[in-house]
């Protein structure tokens, strides 16, 4: 029996089919056509980030020389803080993919942050903090908004496509970030959520509360209509990092192979580096910078802008990191 890991990043999809014996058997790679539409639009196709990503499931396996029925489970690590939106009914994409290096939101960023409520917030939140020392007041204090997340490139998408939010009041609008809209396609149209690391990567999601936040729909919503956040309740369910994702649809490979991990790119290298403990270390290079420092159980922050997220939920444990990156590309 074997098992398939599969990286879909910024720039290339790969996959790798590895033995009982934990070693790698088979492998394909294929690089990722990323849009550069116009200055600050970073964009991809959904459809060929999906087809690649079934061609090279499929090429790992004919290399590995194992039938697609020894296949036992499939984990999938995908790029984070990049989303897309579809139509539930048709399965027609709204938009690209978004990624997470998009500029686009730059302007609206530094507006939201140096919006009365944000100044507010941080002003009341640095004073609780003195006061109380809850980790949670010093994350609030320093809040930024950033375009490296999808936070406020949602909010755009949304609010500037009328078709899009006939959509959402009818009921069939769906959003997903990379790793939501390839287990939704993998899965025959059967699965729709996200994971614990994914979700908190896109700044959306609170990761002391572990929901949607609130507090960011608030914040990034101004008085005017059309400068509204999309209500909470468009965004995925959120499940373990491990666990029960459904099956792959025959119709791709043959056989159901069963999912069982969804995990964020930059999480999945510090769980594949052994960054367990707290006070562990993860850097990672490549098309961005990522620094992830382990903070256990706990969501912590610092001065210097490393912002709380979960590495990844299995059962009752959460592990949290204190997350920093940078554009390198």
């Amino acid at each position: 029996s074997v098992v398939i890991g599969v990286d879909v990043g910024t720039t290339t999809s790969r996959s790798i089919v590895w033995n009982h014996q934990g070693e790698p058997i088979g492998r394909a790679s294929i690089d990722s056509s990323i849009l550069h539409q116009s200055e600050g639009v970073v964009v991809c196709d959904p459809l060929l980030l999906f087809e690649n990503t079934v061609k090279v499931i499929r090429e790992s396996i004919t290399d590995a020389e194992v039938s697609v029925f020894d296949v036992r489970s499939l984990g999938l690590a995908t790029f984070r803080s990049s989303f897309t939106m579809w139509d539930r009914k048709t399965g027609e994409t709204l938009c690209p993919m978004i990624l997470w290096m998009d500029k686009r939101s730059d302007a609206d960023c530094d507006d939201k942050t140096n919006s009365v409520k944000s100044v507010a917030l941080r002003f009341a939140c640095s004073i609780l903090y003195k006061i109380t020392k809850k980790p949670l007041f010093l994350t609030a204090s320093k809040y930024k908004f950033s375009s490296i997340t999808s936070t406020l490139k949602v909010k755009h998408i949304f609010n500037n496509s009328e078709r899009i939010r006939e959509l959402y009041y009818s009921g069939d609008l769906m959003f997903g970030t990379a790793d939501t809209w390839l287990l939704w396609k993998l899965t025959g149209q059967n699965v729709y959520c996200t994971d614990y690391s994914n979700a908190s990567s896109t700044g959306l999601y609170d990761p002391y509360a572990l929901e949607w936040s609130y507090i960011v729909y608030l914040l990034g919503s101004g008085l005017a209509r059309n400068d509204r956040m999309p209500p909470l309740n468009l965004y995925p369910e959120v499940r373990d990092t491990a666990g029960d994702f459904g099956y792959c649809d025959e119709s791709l490979f043959g056989y159901r192979i069963p999912i069982n991990a969804i995990v964020g790119d930059q999480q999945a290298s510090s769980f594949g580096q052994c960054c367990f403990y707290k006070g562990d270390v993860c850097l990672t290079l490549g098309t961005g910078g990522f620094i992830k420092i382990c903070t256990g159980n706990e969501a912590l922050a610092s001065t210097h802008n490393a912002y709380p997220v979960v590495g990844w939920k299995i059962g009752d444990e959460v592990i949290l990191y204190a997350n920093t990156s940078y554009d390198l590309a």
